[in-house]
């Protein structure tokens, strides 16, 4: 598909940080997608490392790359930053180490012609280094329309979220640096108060797991995790039911993530307090029973099995 405007109908913001490394292939994949009415806003939140001369080097006289290199506030502020500075019909975000494949705007064009959404997303995979899928995402959802109550779950878009531009009712990410790692989740459940996010049925990211992942920190995780989920039952004006589910799964989440770094009884107390705000389900019983065993042992049996 050919550009024959000087608007392009999207504008792919990318935040990143001392990622120099990661960002080129990052930005390769994104120059070779099938539709090319797009730009590409880099948002460089106060890298200490060769970023910018790597960008200046690599892609200086690229006129669909835009380098913008700002003091660091973390993500939210940046993703704020170029979407500020965005002139597409549509923002795409994404992170800086995730991977495109080379129909992902295509597919969101496509879609956006037939259905004119608010909010978009495709779905994504895991690889690790060697380009492996690690059989994680969110492939398995059913494609179609998801509001609030969704969410309220977790977010299973991570941040690959394509919104309209000028919204008038649309809500910046939370900038506060101690909400980093779940502005994302903040940001959804917010716009979707008055709106609907469509999931594509398609595969079009894959996410890299790599050490340097902001998930990867299961300790900042929780601590964030439970930051953001009190910031939401004041924010989101929500039913004594859906805090409840907002709680609850919320709790669950942190389980996982203290089961991951086998802190075993911090795990049982977050299992406990989703149990309170669920009830017994089937993700609270299999927690507990990975949590006895403990993480080390599960995954001792795991490279057992795949041997």
């Amino acid at each position: 598909m050919s550009n024959h405007i000087k608007q392009p109908f999207f504008s792919i913001v990318i935040p990143s940080y001392n990622r120099a490394e990661l960002l080129p292939a990052t930005l390769d994949l994104i120059l070779i997608q099938s539709f090319n009415s797009f730009e590409i806003i880099i948002v460089d939140d106060g890298s200490i490392d060769d970023t910018e001369s790597i960008i200046e080097e690599k892609y200086g006289t690229n006129p669909m790359i835009k380098y913008f290199k700002k003091i660091n506030e973390e993500r939210g502020a940046a993703r704020n930053f170029g979407y500020n500075k965005a002139k597409g019909q549509y923002v795409v975000f994404f992170d800086s180490d995730d991977l495109m494949y080379s129909d992902y705007l295509e597919t969101l064009y496509l879609e956006i012609q037939k259905l004119n959404p608010s909010f978009i997303s495709v779905k994504f995979k895991m690889v690790n280094n060697k380009n492996e899928d690690i059989g994680l995402g969110n492939r398995y959802m059913k494609s179609g329309w998801y509001d609030q109550k969704h969410f309220l779950k977790g977010n299973f878009v991570a941040c690959h979220v394509c919104v309209k531009k000028d919204l008038l009712d649309y809500i910046p990410f939370e900038n506060d640096r101690k909400f980093a790692v779940m502005e994302d989740w903040i940001f959804i459940l917010e716009n979707l108060k008055k709106h609907r996010l469509y999931l594509v049925d398609r595969v079009c990211i894959a996410m890299l797991e790599h050490a340097d992942r902001s998930m990867a920190n299961n300790s900042l995780v929780i601590q964030r995790k439970l930051l953001a989920t009190k910031k939401l039952v004041y924010s989101l004006e929500i039913s004594d039911d859906r805090i409840k589910l907002l709680k609850g799964f919320s709790f669950y989440f942190c389980g996982i993530h203290a089961y991951l770094d086998n802190k075993r009884k911090d795990c049982f107390n977050y299992i406990w307090k989703s149990f309170r705000n669920l009830g017994l389900n089937r993700n609270i019983i299999l927690l507990t029973l990975k949590n006895i065993l403990g993480y080390q042992f599960v995954s001792s049996i795991k490279r057992i099995k795949y041997k």
